[in-house]
C-alpha cells in the first residue's frame, strides 16, 4: 500500500481536517485541539497489517500499530505549517451531523478527540520489533503525496 492516505474508518476525521490540512488550508478539529493524540501514519499502518497476516497465531489478537510520539491536533498542523486550527466544540460536530453524512459518520468516532488518545505499541514491538516512523517524517512524507495527489474537501474552506 502505498498512498498516505487515512484508514477508512477515520475518513469522515480526514475530510474535515485532513483534506483541508493537506490543501494548504485552515484545518477544522472538533474537540480540544490540545489533548494527546496518537497519530499514525499510514505506511506503518500497512506494515503491521502484513506482518500480522504472516502470523497465523497473531490472528484474532489486539495489536497496536506502532506510531510516533503522541502530540496534539495543533502541533500537528503547525508541522504541517498549516496552523491555526479552527478549533470546535464537539457539540458543532454533532449539530453538523444533522446535515451532513461525512459529519454524522464523523460523530461515530468523537469520543477519541474529547479525551486523551494515547496508543502503546510496546506489545506488537516487543513481538515483532520495529520502530514507527518519526512524526515529522510522515508528516512531511504525507504533504508530497498530497501535494502530487490533490484533493477536494467534503467541507467549504
Amino acid at each position: 500500500m502505498s498512498g498516505h492516505r487515512w484508514y477508512v474508518d477515520v475518513r469522515a476525521v480526514f475530510a474535515l481536517f485532513g483534506s483541508t490540512l493537506f490543501a494548504g488550508k485552515r484545518p477544522i478539529w472538533f474537540g480540544d485541539p490540545d489533548l494527546p493524540i496518537t497519530p499514525t501514519y499510514i505506511d506503518d499502518f500497512a506494515t503491521t497489517m502484513i506482518t500480522l497476516a504472516d502470523e497465523p497465531d497473531a490472528w484474532g489478537e489486539v495489536w497496536h500499530v506502532p506510531s510516533s510520539e503522541p502530540t496534539t491536533a495543533r502541533r500537528f498542523a503547525e508541522l504541517a505549517g498549516r496552523g491555526p486550527l479552527r478549533a470546535m466544540p464537539a457539540t458543532a460536530a454533532k449539530a453538523l451531523g444533522l446535515l451532513s453524512t461525512v459529519a454524522r459518520h464523523g460523530n461515530q468516532i468523537l469520543h477519541q478527540f474529547e479525551q486523551p488518545f494515547i496508543v502503546d505499541s510496546a506489545r506488537f514491538a516487543a513481538r515483532f520489533g520495529g520502530t514507527a516512523t518519526d512524526l515529522r517524517e510522515g508528516v512531511a512524507a504525507t504533504l508530497r503525496w498530497h501535494q502530487r495527489n490533490p484533493r477536494r474537501s467534503l467541507l467549504p474552506s
